[in-house]
């Protein structure tokens, strides 16, 4: 090899220079930031540190006007990124004289340049996780306890991490799906209108009998909604809640006539004694759970509890009457007057949807017209079981007053109320086109049944 071309790859000799060649060779390395040949010796570099590279690969520093590329020179400041070119030395073979019986190695000097990052002390300080940050790294790292005696051990170990993984996940999917598919299983508004009492006994009355069955249906078959806290399934149904609120409603109203009216054979007779105790347990607060701060800071019976109780007690009136010793007074001046409660109630409700329909029609968001739909439902429904068993206790009078046909005209009209189920209640216009209100089209059917009794209640009177 020839002096001068030794001399051209030689860099950085000791108080020497380097030539054109090193700083192109240099500048040609800084472009790449990295040598290929340190990539497996470097420790990996965090995802801060691989930005920073990618800026200056961006930002092309080894072009800066001005600002050589030397043994130790400061690129960018900010981002505490600098070039530092080393000297090394490396072996090559080299056959210039073919001549030569033994291959000639030449030592070289290599130009290998890295790039380094310094701590930026003008960036502020990174904030502290919060403790709630930290509670959950604590939980995400957290694994059963690992052995490593043995290969066993760790494979133990291993399965068991593998289930913590799994067990996690499946608690986080019971959890989101636990309030969804509760309500869904839940939910369950029974508006049968076959639904009837069973071996109701000669002298029993049917009424009284199907009151206590409706009871039974609501709060044992099904789960009695309203009374249940918000960390149950039931807590996010709206609907069912309000369907059964109406029924215990009309059933505390019918009780309270049995007692008043039918139970008894007249205002100065003595009330009977499970008709009375059974009026007080079935016109209870029907939100009331095993602890109600509202109520009481004490354990308390709940409101499905005092519905049991009260149905006991119509069983037991009933059982009497069978037996005859109680009063069932089929009297026409009796029916009237239950007729008339009935129509005072639905009344009440027409009034409410009246006042509903002023103040909210037309809007889309309402979140109360539904609560009144599904309360008036389970009021109809409640009242045309009611009225069609009535009609069997009070046949004779029917009968005799020749009001078969208004009689089944107006059950009729009640059942007709009652099966009233759009997918979702609107409350629009009154006169809109394309959304309806469907408490307008239920208190359409509430004037009508009230109308019906109201002729039958006149009728009765002559």
């Amino acid at each position: 090899m020839r002096v001068d071309q030794r001399r051209q790859l030689r860099v950085g000799r000791r108080g020497g220079r380097p030539v054109e060649a090193d700083r192109q060779l240099a500048r040609r390395a800084g472009d790449r930031a990295v040598h290929d040949l340190d990539l497996a010796r470097t420790r990996t570099l965090c995802a801060g540190a691989q930005r920073k590279i990618e800026v200056a690969r961006r930002l092309r520093a080894e072009t800066v006007p001005g600002r050589p590329v030397g043994r130790r020179h400061q690129i960018d400041q900010p981002l505490g990124l600098r070039i530092e070119r080393h000297s090394t030395h490396s072996i090559h073979e080299h056959s210039l004289h073919s001549s030569s019986p033994r291959p000639c190695f030449v030592t070289r000097r290599m130009v290998r340049c890295a790039m380094t990052f310094e701590p930026d002390y003008g960036a502020p300080p990174k904030a502290a996780p919060s403790w709630w940050q930290r509670g959950w790294e604590r939980v995400r790292g957290w694994r059963p306890g690992r052995s490593t005696g043995s290969a066993t051990a760790s494979a133990t170990s291993t399965r068991a991490g593998t289930v913590w993984r799994w067990t996690w996940r499946a608690l986080v999917v019971a959890l989101v799906l636990y309030y969804p598919v509760g309500a869904i299983v839940t939910e369950d508004i029974d508006d049968d209108p076959q639904f009837a009492a069973r071996n109701v006994a000669p002298g029993e009355s049917r009424a009284v009998a199907t009151a206590a069955g409706l009871v039974t249906r609501e709060v044992d078959v099904h789960t009695w909604t309203p009374m249940m806290p918000f960390f149950m399934p039931s807590g996010l149904l709206d609907n069912m809640p309000n369907f059964q609120r109406g029924i215990m409603s009309a059933l505390g109203r019918f009780s309270t006539e049995l007692m008043d009216q039918v139970g008894r054979t007249r205002g100065s007779s003595q009330t009977d004694r499970d008709l009375e105790q059974a009026r007080g347990f079935l016109n209870e607060q029907p939100n009331i759970w095993i602890w109600q701060p509202s109520v009481s800071l004490m354990p308390s019976a709940t409101s499905a509890q005092k519905y049991r109780a009260g149905r006991d007690k119509l069983v037991a009136y009933n059982k009497r009457l069978a037996a005859g010793q109680a009063v069932f007074e089929r009297r026409a001046d009796n029916l009237q007057a239950l007729l008339d409660r009935i129509a005072n109630d639905i009344g009440s409700d027409s009034a409410v949807i009246d006042q509903h329909v002023i103040e909210k029609a037309g809007d889309l968001f309402d979140a109360k017209c539904d609560d009144i739909f599904y309360f008036n439902k389970g009021r109809l429904y409640t009242y045309y079981l009611m009225l069609r068993d009535l009609g069997a206790d009070f046949q004779n009078v029917i009968r005799d007053r020749e009001l078969t046909n208004a009689w089944n005209g107006t059950v009729e009209t009640f059942r007709i109320a009652s099966e009233l189920d759009p997918w979702i209640v609107w409350d629009g216009y009154p006169d809109g086109l394309l959304i309806p209100n469907h408490l307008l089209a239920q208190g359409f059917y509430l004037l009508r049944a009230r109308t019906q009794l109201r002729e039958i209640s006149n009728i009765l009177l002559k």
